[in-house]
């Protein structure tokens, strides 16, 4: 236990006393928060280019040969109608710069579908708001006769549907319930992409610079890849609570200030919790977690350190292969495509977490995914182990397939006595 103590604080320690490691945890949240006030500072230029838009727009004139659009509703817009022939001279200063824009409704409009808009200059915001405001003026004139503002709202905008669901026979909370699952869905991806590399930049870099051969003389091979994964895992404990300190910071802000708007009525005591889901969440991310850092262990040790950074990009790709069907996923989870990569091993993580917050994933196929991972994990570890000392002495070149065929067929008793007894 000494030596395996040893081996965990060595490498967590190499990590997080590297200056790179803490800039890294820093300059992530930093260049969200910029992007967010940028963001922030973008709407409030924008809403001062909403009221320029407005006074601009009240420049524009109007002319409605057609005698379809409404002289109340021109006058409560803003613009000012003319007479047809006045046509040529305000179509005239347009062209010159002296007027913002004119709208012309033709005598054909109720055959032709047509009207034409005259705007200076070439600000598209401009051409596009007097192009609407032109197409709202015919739209609500027709519908006038319906009666009230409320009927001419309602057949211009709809209704909006409020939809109630129901799961087990009880009204379920809808949106709510994707919040838990959801986070630890992101928790999930966050390790694979910022995590999992560690395990497999110690190996490479001890083979490297031939370091591991003398590690290999004060621990046994378990015992330094049992250390190391153990101290991948204390690394992502640390960024997980520095980055979940960093997000009760904003979510205190945006819950005490204004400069957030947070959705309507939003309640973290009301988010469920459902135990079932909750349970299944987490071990998709502990098995998956495990799996995905003993495939990078494992191509560390089958491969030089230059072709094992190359190949490990594989575990970055293939997780979010998902995402790439992601409304089959969520829409017809017994499609034969979502049935595989939710028990695929290296997908099976992302799917099953995917399909575990939307809820259409059944216990069953839960635990037998869950199995599926897990075992995989096992081999894989127990791989590892077998072909470290082996991986440790070729350093520069990748271990060939007769040496991984005699340690799997020949060492396999071994091997799972090397991966489950301590001492």
């Amino acid at each position: 236990m000494s030596k395996l103590r040893t081996v965990i604080r060595h490498e967590y320690l190499t990590v997080v006393k590297q200056k790179g490691f803490w800039a890294y945890m820093i300059a992530m949240p930093l260049i969200f928060l910029v992007v967010f006030l940028l963001i922030g500072l973008a709407s409030k230029s924008e809403n001062t280019s909403i009221e320029k838009l407005t006074n601009d727009l009240k420049g524009v004139a109007i002319i409605d040969e057609s005698g379809l659009v409404a002289d109340e509703l021109i006058q409560a817009s803003g613009q000012k109608e003319y007479p047809a022939s006045e046509y040529q001279a305000l179509r005239d200063e347009v062209e010159a710069g002296d007027r913002k824009g004119l709208i012309f409704y033709p005598s054909d409009l109720l055959t032709s579908r047509q009207f034409q808009v005259y705007v200076s200059g070439v600000d598209f915001s401009f051409s596009s708001a007097a192009s609407e405001v032109a197409n709202s003026l015919l739209k609500t004139s027709l519908v006038i006769p319906i009666g009230s503002e409320e009927k001419i709202v309602l057949a211009q905008q709809g209704a909006e549907a409020v939809t109630t669901t129901y799961a087990n026979g009880t009204e379920s909370v809808g949106f709510a319930r994707f919040i838990i699952p959801g986070v630890i869905t992101a928790m999930f991806l966050i390790i694979l992409m910022f995590s999992i590399g560690y395990i497999l930049t110690s190996i490479a870099d001890e083979k490297e610079n031939r370091s591991m051969e003398m590690a290999l003389t004060y621990a046994s091979p378990r015992t330094l890849i049992i250390g190391k994964l153990i101290a991948v895992v204390l690394i992502t404990l640390t960024q997980l609570v520095f980055f979940a300190g960093l997000a009760g910071i904003a979510l205190t802000v945006a819950l005490t200030t204004d400069f957030v708007q947070l959705p309507p009525n939003f309640d973290l005591s009301q988010v469920p919790i459902d135990p079932i889901v909750v349970l299944f969440g987490f071990g998709f991310l502990v098995v998956g977690f495990i799996l995905f850092a003993a495939c990078m262990a494992l191509t560390a040790v089958l491969l030089p350190a230059k072709q094992a950074n190359n190949f490990s990009a594989l575990f970055y790709i293939l997780p979010f292969v998902p995402f790439w069907f992601m409304w089959v996923v969520i829409s017809d989870p017994s499609n034969p495509v979502v049935q595989f990569a939710t028990y695929f091993p290296i997908t099976a993580p992302t799917t099953a977490l995917v399909r575990n917050t939307i809820g259409n994933i059944t216990p069953l196929e839960s635990l037998t995914s869950l199995a599926i991972m897990s075992l995989t994990a096992f081999l894989v570890l127990w791989l590892v182990i077998r072909v470290f000392p082996k991986g440790a002495l070729e350093f520069q070149n990748a271990l060939s397939l007769k040496n991984l065929f005699s340690i799997f067929f020949f060492q396999a008793e071994d091997g799972i006595r090397d991966l489950t007894v301590t001492g």
